[in-house]
């Protein structure tokens, strides 16, 4: 059997997809409650017809239209907690979507999420991601606790909260984060093995003579003052607080009222001062340091200090061997033009000084008290189709013995899709374990770039809110224990109050036919005027006016044909050349000056009762607009849509809320129904129908009794029963729901506890849905 793998990137197109369909009007999707027979017994559905299509709409209790505003990408949601080891992003890593390697971060108003890039060699996060410390085109966000994280997006706090779920978060684009993405970046590179002995790094300040020497030796004569710079004269800051102690032959430095934690760190010069004797000193490199009052240095003291100064400071020179720096990288740290690098391509001693030679002259010419630090360079090596080369410097600690503790992105490069690093050295240096180092390659796009697919959000959220009685369309009584979604049903029972476009009068201009087909439409008017042809199915330009029917239209396209107070509807079916075509029937009049449109139509129905200002329709599909005209297919009729109602409820701001019980307006003979009973009538001494009992309302003082699970219909003007009640209600007038049953298609079922409904709740229904 072959192996198979459906990506995530897979799954989150499908979401993806889902979403976009919901914001264009080609569909409509509807979640929806039901079932308040079951209670918090166990409903397994099924995939059957049964299950899904016929149960779904006889338990089915109301329904609320799903819109762009509730549909999300779903990720797994990670909050940031302190003390946290949280994995880095690695582009090899086949199960990172199951890690956590992202976080979100609450920040009152906004929710925030990071990709982490780098996770300090696997140590703690201790330092929480900051907003305020991040832009947009961030790329190299450190905290303090050596995290580097990519900021991704923001989220409101309203937005997040209406669909995340402790387990899972929505993901929205950034727009800023994904225009300054860079495909192929080197963003990090990641320390598999340390190595040792990488000697050949150096820590200094310029002081004025060491800035574009110049050298009488020959070795150096071509080169140009402008790239030589001399390294390693000493230099020291103040002495720190209080004083310190040392032995011969010892390693460690006690003191007494020091602040060694606050003010040194690991990898820093130190040196110690003879209090009685300036002139006896020792400068040594801090291996490690235990507390406030005890630290070690790499290498043992040679002298004893007893009530000595400390000072931090720099080398007290660079190495004297020839080549010992060249092909590391020389960066100013802090100072005039920090920030820059330069690779050293020579390193000379020549007798007076240690200077090394740059590839090229700095842009701004760093001065006096310019920090800088000699490192070794890592060379990043492509594929060779890299549009920009990344470069990169390693950070060596003593603490081990010079192994590289981690690497420094200094340019991140562009284009990369392979990349190989190693750390470069001269022969000179005597590295004896060569680093092994990993560069991590961004996803397409760089990081960012692609968020969905980043993140791994392979989920999708509906988060609907059902707002108490939605102005009283829903009942708020008994409750439900099944939720789902159905895609594209028909409305039934749709009233359409209709007025004529030629005058606002009532009515339509032409007569609608029963059971034709109607649409709503938008169109474009198409250049001149046209000759219909009532023998023929053809339309030809009647003005010599160039009507360029082959750029405008399409076969299969729908045009409207108006003359007048007269229109059809028509389908192309050829087009002959730029002023002629044909459509799929003979014209229903005839006028030199009628006008051409293309249509696209929208909504649609079927016709079941005329009346003299309104339609009823049937099996609509889509949903009718307020104050838009509709046009029947066969008659060419054509009306504006004055008002919308269903079952008496206006429907002028859409189909977004409806009812699906079926109800009976009347009154009740005797007692009362008892919640989810069964209802039956007898008509001629036998059963003819049966229902269950969901709830009764008084409105306008008119008794209503709504039912579910309708089986044959019950007559009016008879009663119906109560089965364990023994109350009879007597029924007068019948709705039916707002949907034409079994209709559409049902994607979604899930049954649950039962929530029990009031006149002052809402709820807030959120699906988590994985493809």
């Amino acid at each position: 059997m072959a192996d198979k793998l459906i990506t995530n990137k897979f799954k989150t197109h499908v979401v993806q997809d889902f979403i976009e369909t919901v914001k264009t009007p080609d569909a409509t999707f509807y979640m929806f409650v039901g079932d308040h027979i079951s209670g918090n017994t166990t409903v397994i559905p099924n995939n059957s017809i049964q299950s899904t299509t016929i149960e779904s709409f006889n338990n089915m209790i109301f329904a609320k239209q799903i819109t762009n505003s509730d549909v999300a990408v779903m990720a797994t949601r990670t909050n940031w907690t302190g003390s946290t080891v949280y994995t880095e992003y690695d582009h090899t890593d086949g199960d990172l979507d199951t890690k956590n390697y992202y976080v979100v971060v609450n920040e009152s108003s906004f929710f925030h999420v990071y990709k982490c890039l780098s996770n300090s060699n696997g140590a703690s996060s201790t330092i929480q991601p900051t907003f305020s410390d991040t832009a947009a085109d961030d790329t190299y966000y450190e905290t303090s606790d050596g995290y580097q994280w990519k900021y991704m997006y923001s989220v409101a706090s309203a937005t997040f909260n209406n669909f995340a779920t402790t387990e899972f978060m929505p993901v929205f684009e950034n727009a800023n984060v994904t225009g300054n993405a860079v495909a192929g970046a080197i963003d990090t590179i990641k320390v598999t093995s340390s190595g040792s002995r990488y000697d050949n790094y150096f820590a200094g300040v310029f002081s004025t003579n060491d800035i574009k020497v110049s050298s009488t030796d020959t070795y150096l004569s071509g080169y140009s003052s402008e790239v030589l710079y001399s390294l390693g004269d000493f230099r020291s800051t103040s002495n720190i607080t209080g004083t310190v102690a040392a032995s011969s032959g010892g390693s460690n430095v006690t003191g007494t009222s020091t602040t060694f934690v606050a003010d040194i760190e690991s990898g820093d010069y130190v040196k110690v001062i003879n209090a009685s004797n300036t002139e006896q000193f020792e400068i040594k490199r801090v291996f490690s340091i235990t507390n406030n009052t005890l630290l070690k240095v790499a290498g043992t003291f040679s002298n004893a200090f007893s009530s000595a100064k400390l000072q931090v400071t720099f080398p007290f020179a660079a190495s004297p061997n020839n080549s010992f720096y060249t092909s590391a990288w020389l960066t100013l740290t802090a100072g005039t033009g920090a920030g820059q690098y330069k690779e050293i391509i020579d390193y000379y001693n020549d007798g007076g000084k240690k200077i090394a030679v740059l590839e090229s002259a700095f842009t701004t010419v760093p001065s006096s008290n310019t920090q800088y630090e000699v490192s070794p360079r890592v060379v990043i090596t492509g594929d060779g189709l890299q549009t920009l080369n990344a470069d990169a410097r390693a950070i060596i600690s003593a603490a081990t013995s010079n192994g590289v503790s981690r690497i420094e992105i200094l340019d991140r490069g562009a284009g990369y899709n392979f990349a190989q690093a190693n750390i470069a050295v001269s022969n000179v240096v005597s590295s004896t374990v060569a680093a092994v180092l990993k560069p991590m390659i961004g996803p397409p796009g760089g990081h960012g770039k692609d968020v969905f697919h980043e993140l791994a959000a392979t989920r999708l959220g509906i988060s609907v809110t059902f707002a108490n009685s939605e102005a009283n369309v829903i009942t708020t009584q008994n409750d439900y224990s099944a939720i789902g979604i159905i895609k594209d049903p028909l409305m039934a029972n749709v009233e359409l109050t209709i007025k004529k476009p030629s005058t606002g009068a009532n009515g339509s201009d032409g007569s609608f036919i029963l059971d034709e087909k109607v649409h709503q439409f938008t169109n474009i008017k198409l250049a001149g005027y046209f000759t219909v042809n009532t023998t023929s199915n053809t339309v030809t330009d009647a003005t010599g006016v160039d009507s360029d029917l082959q750029a405008s239209l399409s076969t299969g396209d729908y045009v409207i044909l108006k003359s007048n107070n007269n229109w059809q509807l028509a389908n192309v079916v050829g087009i002959t050349n730029s002023n002629t075509m044909t459509i799929n029937s003979v014209g229903l009049f005839s006028n030199a000056n009628t006008i051409v449109y293309k249509a696209k139509l929208t909504t649609t129905s079927f016709v079941k009762t005329i009346e003299p200002t309104f339609l009823y329709v049937a099996n609509v599909v889509g949903q009718f607009t307020q104050n838009r005209k509709m046009i029947g297919t066969v008659s060419g009729a054509i009306a504006n849509i004055s008002n919308i109602e269903i079952n008496d409820f206006a429907k002028n701001s859409g189909f977004n809320v409806l009812s699906q019980l079926t109800y009976y307006s009347g009154a009740f003979v005797s007692g009362a129904f008892s919640n989810d009973e069964i209802l039956y009538q007898t008509i001629a001494g036998a059963n003819t129908a049966t229902a269950r009992y969901h709830s009764t309302s008084t409105i306008s003082g008119t008794t209503y009794v709504y039912v579910t699970n309708q089986v044959g219909g019950f007559d009016t003007d008879y009663n119906i029963n109560g089965a364990e009640s023994a109350a009879v209600f007597n029924i007068v007038t019948k709705y039916d729901g707002d949907l034409l049953k079994n209709t559409g298609e049902v994607i979604y079922i899930q049954h649950g506890d039962a929530v029990t409904r009031t006149n002052t709740q809402s709820e807030i229904i959120k699906l988590i849905v994985e493809f």
